[in-house]
């Protein structure tokens, strides 16, 4: 039986707030303490709107962090300029990328430079701080929306001293000098007074500038190009991966996610009535369309498993796919795997006290390090910068620049490499679904039976060269209809002759 024990109350302590876990009603959530341990309302109206508005759980502690962290950054301005001004909350909201980013290597950024000095920057790239981005969107438009409300009440001559906890805004404007003991209630539970007069909508707007902004987008043609190569797993180097990983349950896991280009989030989650190992088939399926097939977990365990929505439940396979049911096989069949249990989950828990329990709800920097670490080990480099979402990138990277097709040519569109990889594509329509869901499969059909040896894969070289040699094969027979064409008008032939 899968534990329905409570979340643990974990705590992530900064330098002037602490963030704990909670339940609330049964769902994992998240508080902010100030530095005299009270509760900072305008965090927690932010984690109740996500829960509200039916957030994935993992969306939410990503929101939960990242915001925590945009607090720690505004009490430090407070504390260095005696308090948030209007003109200061701006400003420090429109420095933060580069303090996030930056940091001390910018000299002529004052309140940067000052904050840096107390208050270390983290010199994060520009597409890791995409998600802190996305967080403080989604925050100060609730901010905005909230002044709105209370400034609509103010103008109407309602009391606003009594205002709903919904309806309260994210943080408070100090407008007066403050003593040091003071400054760790700098950021109070109510609104910015200046928001009132639209400057949560100011803030908004500058904050959403992006000073920096990261090259990828969600267009495959982009996220797949030639520079994307270097950001991807080696695939030449994916097998000895695989050999190096230490035990079974890894090995399986890794070539799923290279097979299907899934997440690893949707990966961990499968369940073995996803898995159709006759038809050579795996569907990834969101836990919240299916309660029901969760009987033995706990409402906050079944919270946890939300995953990023995808287009559609069907994967695509490629070659490696091969590998994943030889793998899976051995797996089911090792010490790695236990059968009596009554969970469905295919990777499960190999500790001491839960094995047999779904790895779903294990520590994910346990399962990155030792990814990393069988990297290390093949690639002999700095394995930081390969995670399991670059097994995701070799799946695309393939798909668009060297997958066979059945016209000759190599490289799929770069709408069909959105298909595959499950990204919404907004100019599609269901109508043609089941038309394009065949084309989808019969295409990687011809490219699995093409690219797919005795042995496994075709190395990326040999798929290479197969590919130059088809386009050099096809240009010759272009260049030759085309002078053909051309002699036979030079000698007074018509073309049909």
């Amino acid at each position: 039986m899968v534990s329905g024990k409570s979340i643990k109350k974990t705590v992530k302590k900064r330098k002037h707030v602490k963030k704990i876990t909670i339940k609330k009603n049964g769902v994992v959530s998240w508080e902010l303490l100030d530095g005299n341990g009270q509760s900072i309302q305008g965090y927690s109206i932010f984690m109740d709107d996500l829960i509200k508005q039916n957030e994935a759980f993992n969306t939410r502690r990503s929101y939960a962090l990242h915001i925590s962290q945009f607090y720690d950054y505004l009490y430090e301005v407070a504390c260095l300029y005696g308090g948030l001004t209007e003109e200061t909350l701006e400003d420090a909201c429109e420095a933060y990328e580069t303090y996030m980013i930056k940091g001390d290597r910018v000299t002529d950024y004052s309140i940067v430079n000052d904050v840096t000095k107390g208050l270390p920057s983290p010199k994060i790239t520009a597409k890791s701080y995409d998600p802190h981005h996305a967080a403080l969107q989604r925050f100060l438009r609730l901010s905005a929306k909230s002044a709105k409300h209370i400034a609509q009440r103010m103008k109407a001559g309602f009391d606003t001293n009594n205002v709903p906890q919904s309806e309260l805004p994210m943080f408070d404007v100090g407008r007066r000098e403050l003593a040091n003991k003071e400054r760790a209630e700098l950021i109070s539970n109510s609104i910015l007074a200046s928001t009132m007069s639209g400057g949560a909508n100011t803030i908004a707007a500058n904050i959403l500038k992006r000073r920096y902004p990261s090259s990828s987008n969600s267009s495959a043609s982009n996220i797949f190009d030639d520079e994307a190569e270097q950001r991807t797993f080696p695939w030449d180097r994916f097998q000895e991966l695989l050999d190096a990983a230490p035990n079974h349950r890894a090995r399986t896991l890794w070539a799923l996610i290279a097979a299907i280009g899934c997440r690893f989030s949707e990966a961990i989650a499968i369940l073995n009535a996803d898995i159709d190992i006759a038809k050579r088939k795996v569907k990834l399926i969101a836990a919240k369309t299916r309660p029901e097939a969760y009987p033995y977990l706990s409402v906050e365990q079944l919270d946890q498993l939300a995953f990023k929505t995808r287009e559609t439940r069907e994967t695509f396979m490629i070659s490696w796919g091969q590998k994943f049911f030889e793998y899976l096989l051995e797996y089911r069949r090792s010490g790695d795997y236990r059968i009596a249990v009554k969970n469905d989950f295919v990777f499960q828990s190999q500790g001491a006290t839960t094995f047999g329990e779904p790895q779903v709800f294990n520590s994910y920097t346990s399962a990155l390090n030792t990814f990393q670490n069988a990297v290390r080990k093949v690639l002999g480099e700095d394995a930081t910068k390969y995670g399991f979402h670059s097994l995701r990138h070799m799946y695309g990277f393939y798909l668009k620049n060297y997958a066979p097709r059945a016209d000759g040519k190599y490289g799929l569109d770069p709408s069909d490499v959105q298909a595959y990889m499950g990204h919404a594509n907004p100019s599609s329509t269901k109508r043609y679904a089941l038309d394009v869901k065949e084309r989808l499969e019969l295409q990687l059909i011809y490219a699995n039976e093409v690219s797919t040896g005795r042995e496994g894969p075709e190395t990326l070289l040999k798929l290479k060269l197969e590919r130059n040699q088809k386009e050099y094969e096809q240009l010759m027979a272009e260049a030759k209809a085309c002078h053909l064409v051309v002699d036979k008008r030079f000698n007074g032939i018509a073309e049909d002759d």
